[in-house]
Parts: C-alpha cells; structure tokens; sequence
C-alpha cells in the first residue's frame, strides 16, 4: 500500500553522502505522495538530493526553499509507472549540482513516464537528466515561473569541445564540459541551449536559439555576432552578454539570484515579451539613449535586483524591493504605464546638467513607495550647482505624491 504525508512550514534538514531530505516510496500497484507547503529542504554530502522518488511517486511543493548538494530530485524507475512533481508558487529552487531532476531507469522502468510542473511563482535551475530517456519527461511551466534548465535526455546533443565550422542542431543543445568552448561559425539550435555549470561558452557568429538560451549556474555565455532566441532565463550567479550588431529575443527574459545580463551599446536590441528580475545581484545593463533596449511587453524588477540601461518599454514597469537606475552612466528609462513599483531610484547627475531620468509615458506615477538616491555619474562625475535636474517625466499623466525617502 502506499503512504501521504502532508507537511506545513517543515524544516528539513539532512547531511551525509547520498542522503535524501525527503524519500516517497511507491509500489508498481500504489501511489506513495508528499505535499509541503512552506518550510525548507536542505541536503548536503556527495550526491545528496532533497527528494527522492521511486516508482509511483508524487510531490507537491509550494512556498518552500530547496538546497541540495546534488541534483534537487532524483527518481527511480523500475516499472511502466508514473511520477508526478509539482512545484508551486514561492518554491525557490536555490542550489543544487546542476542537475534539476535525475531519473534512472531499470527493467521496465524505461517506459516509466514523469511530469514536472513549475506554477506560477516559482523559480527551479539546473537540467532535468534522463539518459535513457526519449521524451518521457514532459515539463509544464505557467507564464510566470522561471526555469534555467533544459531536458537532457538520449536525444539531446552535448557538446564538449569547440567547434571550428559551422554547427546545427534541431533539437536541445548542452555543453558537457566547463572546459571553454566556442561556436565559431554560423550556428542553430533548434530547441533549448545551456552552458556548463560554473563553464564559459562563446558563439563567435551568427546564432540562431529557437528554444529557451539558459544560463546555467556560475556560467558565462557570450554572443559577439547577430544573435536570435527564443528566450532567455539565467540562474544564480550566471553571465550573459550580447555584443552583436543585433539581438532579438523573442520571449521573455528573466533573471534571477544574480544573473548579469548585458546587452550592446552598439547594435540594436529588440526583447518581444517581458523582463523579470529578482534576487540579490541580479541586473541589467546596455543600450544607448539613442538605441535604447526596446521590451514590447512589462518590466519587473524584485527584491535585490537592479534594472539598469537604457530602455523603452511598451509595457509597464512594476515590482517590489528592486532598484532602477536607468544608463549605463547617465540614461533614460521610458515605460507605457506604472504599475506600482515600489522600491530605490538610483538616479546620477553630471557636471554637464544631465540626469538620469524615468518617463511614465500615461498615467500617473506614484512616488510614495520610492525610496531616492542622488550620486555624481560614475561615482566622480560632478553636479551643477543652482540647477534643477529632471529625473522624472509624466506626459500623459502626473507625478504623485513626493518620494519615501531622499539621500545622497
């Protein structure tokens, strides 16, 4: 028979080489399930996870903190069963060995089929590992969670070394090495794409990512030629730098857990969805007053992050607990509508008369749950004494309420 347990604002905490926080036993004839809600699961030691399922299984996690020294899951399957995880809103997958999920398959267990579903609100990174696997994992994302990996399985390609001519690949692309590796030539990527965890990945030419561009743990990725992708999600403490005459993105972007992201200041940069950020580090950068970063839909910037460059957003510009802080020196930031944001206005000044400067282009702009900071440009760029500087614009609307706070 199996087992449920049901656990509320649980601290878990385990230690020791292959230790398990959380361990759902099924059978081939009954399902075994665990439903967290809050609390935290932490592993550590050589090849811990912070759940374990095997056979029929089911896990349903939400508003709970995972950390792992291993893969966050791992499965086993021995028979033609089905495996279920969810995570819900405020899950935070928040470290792991770059692996998201592991499955091992053994006898029938190679017809064993999983579903991984992120809700909204919640954020997970690394990839899901099934290398005897041919698309029996399905993973389901709602439109505002976030998820730095890609399904590695027997049809996924994993590249370990540089490639000197041109290289295609219709379906999800991995590097396999963090030794350096580089696209040299034209190159196309029919599904998702990440890097090494902890390694650097350089494409040198033209690039085509149909799927979601992932920025995997610790890594750099770097893109100096025409650049096109589906999307793009970084994990904690990744790189991404687009340098080409022209980036177009197609989808979303989303940052997270101290993800830089850097766009041209020379070619031109076109975002078709929308650009959430959050978590300590986290920023933007790039673009010109001139050539701004143009996002077709909102901007949201969360706790800890920065939103910095030069941007012109059709959307709305939202968020809590985030800074903006428009240029790369001295910039503008332009947004259709606010949508409440509440956090820091890091706003610079220079000997010349310019400001940063935000514009609500419609609508009102409510100062009252902004906190301002004013500094020279750069750190040493002089002010203008007797000079009012204009650091805020509401041409369809107006300026409401006066600043949280103010400071130097």
């Amino acid at each position: 028979t199996g087992g449920t347990i049901v656990a509320t604002s649980t601290t878990v905490n385990t230690s020791g080489a292959n230790a398990s926080g959380i361990s759902v036993y099924g059978s081939h004839s009954a399902f075994s399930s665990v439903t967290m809600a809050g609390g935290s699961v932490t592993a550590s030691g050589t090849g811990s996870s912070a759940v374990y399922l095997q056979d029929r299984a089911t896990v349903s996690l939400t508003g709970t903190t995972l950390n792992s020294s291993g893969a966050t899951f791992t499965s086993t399957i021995t028979g033609e069963d089905s495996q279920s995880i969810t995570l819900g809103s405020g899950t935070t997958v928040a470290s792991n060995n770059g692996t998201l999920l592991n499955v091992t398959r053994s006898g029938s267990g190679e017809d064993g089929m999983i579903t991984l579903t992120l809700q909204d609100g919640s954020f997970a990174q690394g990839n899901v590992s099934d290398k005897d696997g041919s698309n029996q994992v399905t993973v389901t994302k709602g439109a505002n969670a976030s998820w730095a990996g890609v399904v590695v399985d027997s049809t996924t390609d994993s590249v370990t070394d540089s490639t000197p001519t041109d290289y295609s690949n219709t379906g999800n692309v991995v590097v396999g090495s963090t030794t350096p590796v580089t696209f040299t030539g034209t190159t196309s990527v029919g599904g998702d794409f990440s890097g090494a965890t902890g390694g650097s990945t350089t494409f040198s030419g033209s690039t085509t990512i149909s799927g979601n561009l992932v920025g995997a743990q610790g890594s750099t990725t770097s893109f100096s030629g025409p650049t096109t992708v589906g999307a793009v999600t970084g994990g904690s403490g990744s790189s991404i730098h687009f340098t080409g005459s022209s980036t177009t993105i197609q989808g979303n972007v989303s940052g997270n857990q101290g993800t830089q992201i850097t766009f041209s200041q020379g070619g031109s940069t076109t975002i078709g969805g929308s650009v959430n950020l959050s978590g300590s580090g986290t920023s933007t950068h790039g673009g010109t007053i001139g050539n701004p970063i143009i996002v077709q839909g909102d901007v949201t910037v969360g706790s800890g992050a920065t939103l910095g460059g030069n941007i012109t957003s059709n959307g709305s510009l939202g968020g809590s607990g985030g800074t903006i802080g428009p240029g790369n020196s001295v910039g503008v930031q332009s947004y259709a509508t606010s949508a409440g944001f509440t956090g820091t206005y890091k706003a610079e000044v220079n000997a010349a008369g310019n400001s940063d400067l935000i514009i609500i282009r419609s609508g009102n702009f409510d100062l009252s749950g902004i906190g301002l900071t004013v500094g020279q440009e750069n750190g040493n760029g002089g002010y203008v004494l007797n000079h009012d500087y204009t650091i805020v614009q509401t041409p369809g609307g107006s300026v409401v309420n006066t600043f949280q706070s103010t400071g130097l």
